[in-house]
């Protein structure tokens, strides 16, 4: 499975886990489809997890992204984003197979 992070993303993220990591919190961030919108686009989320039986380990930058087999379809070729602007802050997952072929439909597709 093919994932791509963008530098503000890593660094974001290897901040996130740094915080939690503290915690006890796990190092691995689960990523996958939390649903979907009304037009068919699904939406992703993203969590610090345990890796379960049948996931998908994907390590990019140094960060290992635990993804599920119904999510991994939705998921390839997918890049996370992060912008730390006022409207908009946050991370955001651009997937070229999620369903809307890149058009908006008012679905949020950050975390």
């Amino acid at each position: 499975m093919e994932l791509t992070i963008s530098k503000p993303a890593s660094e974001a993220l290897k901040e996130v886990i740094k915080e939690h990591g503290t915690l006890g919190a796990p190092a691995n961030v689960r990523i996958g489809v939390k649903g979907a919108c009304g037009c068919g686009n699904a939406h992703f989320g993203m969590s610090l997890d345990d890796q379960q039986e049948g996931d998908s380990v994907v390590t990019v930058d140094g960060i290992n992204f635990l993804v599920d087999a119904d999510s991994a379809p939705y998921l390839e070729g997918a890049q996370l984003d992060y912008s730390d602007e006022l409207v908009g802050r946050g991370f955001r997952i651009n997937a070229p197979k999620s369903g809307g072929g890149g058009g908006g439909c008012g679905c949020g597709g950050h975390h």
